[in-house]
């Protein structure tokens, strides 16, 4: 019935899998709930293991060397013995008490299924942490009307269930190895092969916040693996794709390094304060393709 997939690096998975556990036994089903560490450097001492379904239900799996947010993915579907796999990520929070039952009730053969992010209503007690929950209630807080819009702009693998034999025929791309856009491009397959996706609002809360700093370096890297895919002719949906495309048809390109050499700092600063600026997020971004794209020993 269900494979319940969840790729750890260095977060503390107790009471998501507790949640998870509690809602399989409820439902009734058949399930299993397959945990890889990726070469975590912070382990935790899983509480989950005294469960009595533990080695029945439950699989934890230490791996020493680390595989990658894709290759990761596609070992946890390899293992994974049941017909739907639900992927999602560590540092998330189940906040409703039907959360797998109302994935199970729409499943069907060939369908895609996204549940949604949120994050918490209230704000970080600590200013580091700030940029991160703001840009994701921002830009990532969006119900299913909304997404079912454009269903595969902005796919989230953070939370989704799909039909082993169509993930099989997918998989995640191992040439991304960092973080970032993996999951767009996914998105891009499942377009460019018209499989259908629908969209509920079963939302996991992502409780993962990163520091201001580790925030902005992880977004470089997302933008590094986007210069990657268009210099390799990868061509997915990205707002920050098309303006670069537009910036180098005018030819402005060495004109906005410029002005992004001289900006960077004080954006920078900007999204470390109380009131960051998404808009200065998205310069910063587009500065930093455009630097990769024209140094690309960067």
């Amino acid at each position: 019935m269900l494979s319940i997939l969840i790729p750890i690096y260095n977060f503390d998975v107790s009471t998501l899998v507790h949640d998870l556990h509690r809602q399989c036994e409820s439902y009734g089903k058949p399930y299993e709930i397959l945990l890889y560490d990726d070469a975590s450097t912070k382990r935790f001492d899983y509480t989950f293991k005294n469960n009595k379904d533990f080695n029945k239900k439950i699989f934890y799996l230490y791996l020493p060397e680390n595989q990658g947010r894709s290759k990761i993915r596609n070992q946890l579907s390899e293992a994974a013995k049941y017909d739907l796999l639900l992927f999602m990520d560590c540092d998330s929070k189940v906040t409703k008490h039907d959360f797998i039952k109302q994935y199970l009730d729409v499943a069907q053969s060939g369908l895609v299924i996204c549940g949604g992010r949120t994050y918490s209503h209230h704000p970080p007690n600590q200013r580091e942490y700030f940029l991160h929950w703001h840009y994701g209630m921002e830009r990532e807080v969006r119900d299913a009307e909304a997404r079912q819009e454009r269903p595969y702009d902005g796919f989230q693998s953070n939370n989704f269930l799909i039909p082993k034999y169509l993930f099989e025929h997918i998989l995640f791309d191992e040439r991304l190895v960092r973080y970032g856009h993996e999951d767009t491009l996914f998105g891009r397959v499942l377009k460019s092969k018209q499989i259908s996706m629908l969209h509920i609002n079963n939302p996991l809360e992502h409780i993962g916040l990163e520091i201001n700093t580790v925030f902005i370096e992880k977004s470089k890297v997302g933008v590094q693996n986007l210069v990657w895919m268009y210099q390799n002719d990868i061509d997915i949906d990205s707002r920050l794709l098309t303006t670069f495309k537009r910036l180098k048809y005018f030819y402005c390109l060495k004109f906005y390094h410029f002005y992004y050499k001289k900006k960077r700092i004080a954006w920078i600063s900007n999204l470390v304060s109380t009131e960051p600026n998404l808009e200065k997020f998205d310069h910063l971004k587009l500065g930093i393709f455009i630097d990769n794209y024209l140094n690309p020993t960067n």
